[in-house]
């Protein structure tokens, strides 16, 4: 937003700070390339990438497994717009009207622009380092059938990790047999067409074998060991800062026992008591 409002009025901005007798130097050579303009524009359209992935990534309900599907698939979006060299038509024309004036080059342009694609893919690298070991777990995501394999890998993943993990190898693959069943092609279109969480898929499934009393127990013990992975630090960070907005020097008194039970009602209160 922040960006978009510098835009909305660079050119009497520009203009402002262009008639000071002593315009910051600073702002001085900013306004007087032309260039800047297109900066400004690129680095708007840059900052609506990396809201979108910002929301969805610290959102309240996210796994570790989808949030590393979303850096995956900004990585991916940029690889794609460094390939193909791309820009927004607004730039394109900026650019095109520039450099018919001559006061800027397109090729030096570009080179700064595939220096940031390629600068933000290794800073992308290094977060998905540590998201390796999740590999192993995208099936839980349920974005299509089950696949024993998928679920073997995770099944030595664990085992490997947690060898009092206690799930049974031969038990998993019945299980797995049977919620094969379940979750065919059309269970899994409908699922993507209503958007279904993954936490809720998994809740169907379960309440399905539970009324059917059929066994489950392996298969969830791998689903709330990935579902309990925090995807990022952001849901700690909240109860920080909810922490501070409530012990306050003026509740300086406050026992841990009653902030517990404040922030439990606070972060509760929407929840139904079913």
């Amino acid at each position: 937003p922040a960006v978009e409002r510098i835009l909305k009025i660079y050119d009497p901005l520009k203009s402002y700070f262009l008639s000071q007798d002593k315009c910051p130097r600073i702002l001085e050579e900013f306004f007087e390339k032309e260039s800047s303009k297109i900066w400004l524009e690129f680095v708007h359209n840059q900052a609506a990438l990396f809201q979108n992935a910002i929301k969805l990534i610290e959102g309240d309900k996210i796994s570790v497994i989808e949030v590393a599907n979303e850096v995956n698939n900004l990585k991916f979006q940029y690889q794609e717009q460094l390939e193909n060299n791309f820009l927004p038509l607004i730039i394109r024309n900026s650019i095109s009207q520039l450099e018919e004036q001559g006061a800027i080059n397109r090729a030096d342009i570009m080179k700064h622009v595939k220096k940031f694609y390629s600068n933000f893919i290794d800073y992308l690298e290094e977060w998905i380092v540590h998201y390796n070991d999740i590999e192993h777990f995208h099936w839980v995501t349920l974005k299509q059938e089950l696949n024993w394999n998928d679920v073997q890998k995770s099944f030595d993943h664990i085992t490997q990790n947690f060898p009092y993990s206690n799930i049974s190898e031969n038990d998993l693959f019945d299980e797995v047999s049977l919620f094969k069943k379940y979750i065919d092609k059309e269970k899994v279109k409908s699922w993507a067409s209503a958007k279904m969480t993954i936490e809720n898929k998994w809740l169907e499934i379960f309440h399905h074998f539970e009324t059917n009393h059929v066994p489950y127990n392996n298969v969830l013990k791998i689903v709330e060991y990935v579902l309990c992975l925090p995807g990022t630090n952001a849901a700690s960070e909240h109860v920080f800062s909810t922490v501070n907005k409530v012990w306050t020097s003026e509740k300086s008194q406050l026992s841990v026992e009653t902030l517990k039970a404040i922030l439990c009602v606070k972060y509760n209160l929407t929840n139904s008591c079913e």
